[in-house]
């Protein structure tokens, strides 16, 4: 629901845009649709490219949401032992 919400506010990019009117124009012009295995063809080669120029970037976006997601799970480990220990010395 919130998805859908937030895709009939948000008004589409202007890169797609531009390229769905590309689309209409080469099959009004006769030109070939591109089959779903062709835009995955397209979309796993500029995935090749792109990490190919930003390698070290990718890296330290995975380092660094390993980190964050190390760090919750300790403050929730060590928050839920607080509260433990809270109740039962409240208990008492």
């Amino acid at each position: 629901m919130l998805a859908a919400g937030v895709r009939a506010i948000v008004p589409e990019s202007a890169v797609f845009i531009r390229a769905k009117e590309q689309e209409k124009q080469r099959i009004a012009e006769g030109g070939e649709v591109l089959g779903t295995w062709a835009k995955t063809r397209v979309f796993l080669h500029e995935t090749k490219e792109m990490l190919k120029k930003h390698w070290l970037l990718c890296i330290y976006a995975v380092l660094l949401m390993t980190g964050a997601y190390d760090l919750t799970r300790y403050f929730l480990d060590r928050f839920s032992d607080s509260i433990a220990l809270l109740l039962f010395l409240m208990r008492q």
